[in-house]
């Protein structure tokens, strides 16, 4: 797990969207190492964790949506929906089509 410039490389929008994305031009699906860190987006207060990592256009959270210590599931995503400046329905159904066509290359 790494940080850059104060940022975990799982939530790096800078990173993952404006160079692997648009500069480097790469439209498949980004995933996690396993067991990212959790985190509060600094720019906004109600995107944390999971929407953070969406923000981020980071698909997929390996090895899923339970926290490794308390083993409940991480509601983040959903929590941050329901409040204006959280994560939009567009950033998760542009997640959501990158492992759909993840899924549909893997099953040839």
């Amino acid at each position: 797990y790494n940080k850059i410039n104060g940022v975990w490389a799982h939530y790096h929008f800078d990173l993952a969207t404006e160079i692997l994305r648009n500069e480097w031009k790469y439209q498949g699906c980004i995933l996690t190492d396993w067991w990212m860190r959790m985190a509060k987006d600094p720019n906004f207060d109600h995107v944390e964790n999971n929407a953070y990592r969406v923000r981020a256009q980071v698909d997929i959270l390996m090895p899923g949506g339970r926290d490794y210590e308390t083993r409940e599931s991480d509601d983040s995503l959903i929590q941050s929906l329901n409040h204006p400046d959280g994560i939009t329905l567009k950033e998760v159904q542009h997640s959501a089509l990158n492992v759909l066509k993840l899924i549909k290359k893997i099953k040839g």
